[in-house]
């Protein structure tokens, strides 16, 4: 019985960690039509490139070639890899006219990544609430995995 359960954690453990390196590996495309806002730099609309960084899958690099910009942002919580999550996607929150870039969801059974608001996003968030102004937190744009680099 020992075994079985020995047998059974490690291949969890393999499992998750090949969820994390497919993500490292395959990087994913999406066409923003809005700027937004990542940790804390803004962007441009535009098509970006989106892939976790090599050395550490908690770093994830958001990237617009056409536009000359990239930005790193801390991933602080990845959903479980054992679940399907469907097609990839970013998610944005959007405040007012602003949108702020807050998951990674790379579709399959690979992790969600899950970004922290940003200063400036939980200042808008608050005033938003004090104002009235409107608040969505469900706005998606669709991802396209990419062949190559």
């Amino acid at each position: 019985m020992k075994n079985v359960v020995t047998v059974a954690l490690l291949a969890v453990a393999t499992m998750i960690m090949a969820g994390s390196a497919l993500a490292q590996d395959h990087p994913v495309k999406a066409n923003v039509p809005f700027s937004f806002t990542v940790s804390t730099g803004s962007l441009p609309a535009g098509t970006y490139l989106i892939d976790q960084d090599s050395r550490d899958p908690c770093v994830i690099h958001i990237t617009n070639r056409e536009a000359g910009v990239s930005v790193m942002a801390l991933d602080l919580t990845q959903s479980d890899a054992n679940k399907w999550e469907g097609s990839g996607a970013l998610v944005f929150h959007q405040i007012g006219d602003k949108y702020y870039l807050s998951e990674v969801r790379y579709g399959g059974y690979l992790p969600t990544a899950r970004l922290s608001p940003s200063r400036d996003e939980k200042r808008a968030s608050e005033e938003a609430h004090e104002t009235g102004l409107r608040v969505n937190n469900n706005v998606t744009i669709a991802l396209n995995a990419v062949a190559a680099r």
